[in-house]
Order: C-alpha cells, then structure tokens, then sequence
C-alpha cells in the first residue's frame, strides 16, 4: 500500500535537489537493507514536505523499518571497531582507548593504529601541554583511575586524524571511515604496511554518541550543531569530544614529525557527489599542495568529484542562515578551520559525501608497480550516469584517502597517477599551480580592469596608455569635488550659519576644516599608491592579460563590441610574444 510521510526538513534535508527523493527498507532479521526505487518528494514550503512511496508488505505480524539512509547506530561502531581487535596480526598494533565520555556520559572511544616499528619506551602522555586549547582534565579518564594505559610514541611517525558523525544522522561519514580503517589493517597489502610504516592513525568514529543514539540529524541532545564549537577554544564539559579532537590535533602538529592530515567526515543531503571543503590559505605554495590532495582523490575514486570542491575563503568564513537552529553561527568554529588554525595544517579537510548519488563517476585508471605485478586494481570506467550510493561506494572513497597520501609523498606502491591523465605527481601538482596562479593574479587584474571600466574615459585612457602625474591630479580634483558636493551643509554645521552659503564660500569653508585637510592627505596618498599599483600592472601587462581573458570568454572587446575572431588571435600572439621575450616570460603562462 502508499504510505504518504510528513516530513520536517532542516535546511540541509533538501530531498530533491540531490537526484531524487530515496528511502530504504529492511524486514527485521533479514539482516540488510535494499533501495526503494519509486519514492517521490513533494515541497510543500514553510520547511515542510510529503514523501510519498510503495511497499508491499508481506506476512502478518512482520515488523518492517525505514530509513533516510543506510544507518550506522552508535552500538553498531562500538562493536565494529571492537571487533578490529581481534583481526590484528603480525606487527599491526592497534589501541582502542576511551578518549572522553559524552555530555550523557556515552564512551567516545579512539583507534589507534600503526606497526610495532619505531616504538619508543615511553609512553604517550595525558596531554596537559595543551591545556591552551581547551580544557584536558576530562581525556583518557581509564588512564587517569589506572584501569588502562596509553600506547607508545612513535617519534620517527606523523600522526593522520580522521573524524567522523559530529552530525549523528550523517552515516555515510561512518562507511568512509570504515574503507580507510580496513585498508590500513590489510595485513598482506603493500598499501598499508608502508602507511603503517610511516603514520600514526588516530580513528574517532563517534564525536557526538548523544545525537546518534537519540537520533538526530544534525544536532546534539541539547539542539547545538556541534560542527561550530572549535573555535575558539570549545568547552570541554559541553562538548567534550570537540575539545579532546583539537588538543589531539594540536598535540600532534608538536612533535617531530607533525601532523600529516585531518579529515573530518560528512555527509550533504542537497549536493551529489563526494568532494572536500577545504581552507583557502594564502600562501601559494600551501595552498597548491591543499587542493594537490583533493586531486589525487579524484585519481583514486570513482566517486570523488573534483570540481565540486571548495576552497574558497567567502565558504570558510559563511554564517549559518536564519532557518539553522544556531543563525549566525561561523564555520570558522568547523573542525576542519580550526584545525588549521590551532596547528597551521595545510592539509585539514572536510569531507562530503551525498546521501544518494554523484554527478558522474571517474575513470579510475589501472594501478601500476606492485598492483600491475599482482593484478590488482583494474582500470574503471567513467560514466556519465549516476550510479547510486552504497556503503561500498563510501568506503571506496576511505581507501581512496590512503592511496592519496601515499600518492602526495611518493610512497604508494600501486601508483594510479602514472596512467592518468597527470602522468605523475609533479605534472599533477603544476596543474593545479596554473589553475590557483591564474585565478589569484587574473582576480586582480580584472578588479583593476573593472575600475578602469567604470571609471570616466579620460580615467580608462590614463590606465591603459599612461599614468602621468597631471592624470592623477586631475582625477584628485575630480574626487575634492565630489567630497564637496556631498557635504553640503557640513560648514553651515561647524560655523552654525543658515543655509544661505555660495558654493565657493562652502568649499572654502570647508578646505579649512582639520578633517578635510586629513581627508585630502589621505586622498593624495591614495592616488599615490594607486599610480604605483597601475603601473606595476602595466609593466607585467595584466591589464592587457585581463582584457584579453574577458574578450575570450564573452566574444566582446573592452567597447562592448563583438570582437572578430583574426583581431583576437592577433592580440593574443602580441601578448604571448611580447612575454616571451622579456625575463617575465612566465606571467603568459596561464593565457597560454
């Protein structure tokens, strides 16, 4: 029969804008869940919607659940991750410690995992050190009553943080974590005995056990969306899992070999496809081997989309909207912000996968070196048909964050770059410096061509061809008079007259007032900057560059006209020609 649902969304519930409406179904004791395939959503505004589908129900007294997506309840990690323990062989050491309890006082547990080699006498310690963080009285409380010990320290290892569930209703985050867990403990895989080999693990499969055990979808039990308390310094008796995640994060990033890499895991609703939010560093070379990571995904993924990533600074910086249960609430308080805040970690990441499907799926090309020898890892196809989600689609994509990191240091002995289309790392990496090269100086070129467009023709003509010291006075002339006219009545004020003042006696009046003369000072150092700034621009010819990029991305000159393809041609081989021959050669690069 029809069963017709009223649903509550929340903003980030937006059924149908991420491929369709889905829901899943299991008889209890069947031991599965299964996709069904007719479900329809229908919006019926005010955060309101009705969710419609089939389901033929079969014997009398059958109990039947239903799902928004594949679940992953809390007792269900408890047990999972428990059971790791008793996979370990040969020289994988694995540690399940009680990190902190919860707000209710549920276990949040931690893995950590790596191989015996390297292994220090001492053992870790509690973590006071980083009390600046956040508060660390509440960390390993086994540790503290004696019931338990801490591993030993690996000084010659870097430490990889992986975070999932801080949304409880998020599951797919929990399969990611799962792929990665298992390739790690693959006991006869070259893969992980060199991540083993050179990094110390830290798994955190549950950061908010109150919200996923009570249910919810995005908040913990007291309505707090637990993704905007990191920073600055979160309340260790709040949220205690928040505080415990930073103090790891930046414990890791002081000891000899750092911190390599945090993700925290996630879930998106309304966008397909799996992608990072990354942060937007303004260091070049940062943020070159920031989104280098993020690409290397896309090799080693079928799922992972690329270009659906966003390392933007306006999306770090975003406020949650008036309809999110905390308005006005940072992400610069997200893990993944304030874990480059705290430690100054390039590579901090979160991770997003789409309840339903992607856009597409890569072409994962055929590993070589050691997975050729063996047969490993064919080659898959791309498709441009969205192949919906499942828990092996997501834990594809955990696997895929360890073959990334052994592809960033040159480690992975089942190399997929060298049969991409990057060929390898370097290419990989140059790729990426064209595309952020070019978007930050042509940002700047096109602000600059912006300016000169909307400014008076004799502005836009002394930008293009000169910028002579009787320009800029003219257009500091230009710049009192407005001044002027847009304070009339500001000398009446000082002098306490009517408004029976001529103009010329309101600007004289004016001239003699202190702030005016500040005013004006500051003007001419303006115009002073400025001239440098156009003429620094001329002489590595992005305004030239700027307007060239313009015409060839509309078909129309800096006039407004269509431009004729020969003109255009002939424009762009004066500026490729004229840059290859000066010791600037290399600002042409990106147009070419």
């Amino acid at each position: 029969r029809d069963l017709h649902l009223s649903l509550r969304r929340q903003r980030q519930m937006c059924i149908r804008d991420s491929g369709g409406a889905k829901c899943w179904s299991t008889l209890t004791g069947s031991g599965g869940w299964k996709r069904l395939s007719n479900c329809s959503y229908r919006d019926q505004g005010d955060r309101t919607g009705d969710l419609q589908f089939d389901y033929l129900f079969g014997e009398k007294g059958d109990e039947v659940e239903f799902a928004f997506c594949f679940p992953y309840a809390y007792e269900e990690s408890l047990a999972t991750h428990r059971e790791v323990l008793k996979r370990v062989t040969g020289d994988i050491v694995v540690y399940n410690e009680l990190l902190c309890f919860s707000a209710e006082g549920r276990r949040i547990e931690m893995l950590t995992v790596t191989d015996n080699h390297g292994a220090d006498k001492r053992e870790e310690d509690l973590l006071y050190d980083h009390a600046d963080v956040a508060s660390t009285t509440h960390l390993f409380p086994e540790v503290r009553d004696g019931t338990s010990t801490r591993p030993p320290r690996y000084p010659e290892k870097a430490e990889v943080i992986i975070s999932a569930r801080v949304h409880p209703g998020e599951t797919p985050a929990s399969f990611v974590l799962d792929g990665l867990l298992e390739l790690v403990l693959r006991p006869d895989d070259r893969r992980a005995k060199v991540l083993r080999r050179n990094y110390v693990f830290r798994f955190i499969p549950q950061l908010n056990p109150d919200g996923v055990h009570r249910g919810h979808y995005r908040h913990d039990s007291y309505g707090v969306n637990l993704n905007r308390v990191y920073w600055p310094s979160p309340d260790a008796e709040k949220a205690p899992a928040q505080a415990a995640l930073m103090v790891l994060a930046k414990a890791a990033s002081t000891r000899p070999k750092g911190l390599a890499l945090f993700v925290d895991l996630h879930a998106h609703a309304s966008k397909r496809g799996v992608f990072i939010y990354g942060n937007h560093l303004e260091d070049t070379e940062q943020h070159i081997e920031n989104r280098l990571y993020a690409l290397l995904l896309s090799v080693n993924s079928s799922h992972f989309d690329y270009h659906a990533c966003n390392f933007s600074k306006e999306h770090m910086l975003r406020c949650d909207g008036p309809s999110a249960a905390t308005p006005g609430a940072s992400a610069e308080g997200s893990a993944r912000v304030a874990c480059m805040r705290y430690t100054g970690l390039a590579r901090a990441y979160t991770l997003e996968c789409n309840y339903n499907c992607g856009r597409l799926t890569n072409n994962v090309p055929k590993a070589s070196g050691e997975g050729a020898q063996r047969g490993a890892s064919p080659e898959r196809p791309a498709t441009i048909t969205p192949e919906p989600f499942t828990p092996d689609s997501w834990r594809e994509v955990g696997r895929a964050l360890g073959a990334s990191l052994l592809d960033v240091t040159g480690m992975n002995p089942w190399d997929r770059v060298k049969q991409s289309r990057y060929k390898n790392v370097q290419l990989a990496r140059r790729f990426i410096e064209d595309q952020t090269v070019r978007k930050r100086a042509g940002a700047v070129a096109l602000a600059v061509h912006s300016v000169a467009r909307m400014s008076s023709l004799r502005t836009r003509k002394a930008a293009r061809e000169s910028t002579s010291t009787e320009d800029i006075r003219k257009l500091a002339a230009d710049a009192r008079r407005a001044v002027l006219a847009s304070h009339r009545g500001a000398a009446d004020l000082r002098r306490g007259r009517g408004g029976d003042l001529s103009l010329g006696e309101m600007a004289a009046a004016l001239r003699r007032l202190p702030e005016f003369r500040a005013a004006t000072a500051r003007l001419d150092a303006h115009m002073t900057l400025a001239r440098a700034a156009l003429a620094e621009f001329q002489r590595h010819r992005l305004l030239e560059q700027s307007q060239l990029e313009q015409t060839l991305a509309t078909g129309v000159d800096a006039d407004g006209a269509e431009a004729r393809p020969r003109d255009v041609l002939k424009a762009v081989s004066r500026h490729l020609a004229a840059g290859a021959d000066d010791d600037r050669g290399d600002r042409s690069h990106a147009l070419r």
